[in-house]
């Protein structure tokens, strides 16, 4: 059932079309978590809006995987609307849903994530505030350079660099100042 599964989501993502979406969204709710994952995927790829109060609601499923494939789609889709859902996700307690989370923000990369990115700089899981200076660092707004500039006296090395890399992305007097 599975292969059968991810390669019908596939097949209806390359179709595209409404009636797609529909099967794939009502898959949103499957009893197999894993038709449930490639559904998310799919809806993904395919990028339309519709799909985006599904994927919220996948945002919440108790399987990782389901959370995991909703945030990547939901930055896929790239959509404000999905940034309240994408916020809450990087409390789950899985690192992988919590990372997926944090690039759909950058990918969506619009000022309204900026304030969920920096609180994300002090999330107790490393890599989640790595990612979010890199986020951070993709948007590249003046907004997250105080945020940015407090990551440098992380102790973690790879959240100090991502921050260097991140202001030297915004690249104003006051990112370059920060840096010296």
């Amino acid at each position: 059932m599975g292969m059968f599964v991810g390669n019908a989501a596939v097949a209806l993502a390359k179709i595209g079309t409404e009636t797609a979406i529909a099967w794939l969204l009502k898959a949103l709710e499957d009893s197999n978590k894993d038709v449930r994952g490639n559904a998310a995927e799919a809806l993904g790829n395919i990028g339309s809006e519709t799909a985006i109060p599904g994927l919220l609601k996948a945002l919440e499923h108790s399987d990782r995987y389901v959370r995991r494939n909703a945030a990547f789609a939901l930055g896929k889709i790239g959509t404000e609307t999905a940034i309240a859902g994408l916020l809450k996700a990087l409390e789950h307690s899985n690192k992988d849903v919590r990372w997926n989370a944090v690039q759909a923000l950058a990918k969506i990369g619009t000022e309204t994530a900026i304030p969920g990115l920096l609180k994300a700089l002090e999330h107790s899981d490393r890599y989640v505030r790595r990612n979010a200076a890199e986020a951070l660092g993709k948007i590249g707004t003046e907004t997250a350079i105080p945020g940015l500039l407090k990551a440098l006296e992380h102790s973690n090395e790879y959240v100090r660099g991502y921050a260097v890399e991140a202001l030297g992305n915004i690249g104003t007097e006051t990112a370059i100042a920060g840096l010296s």
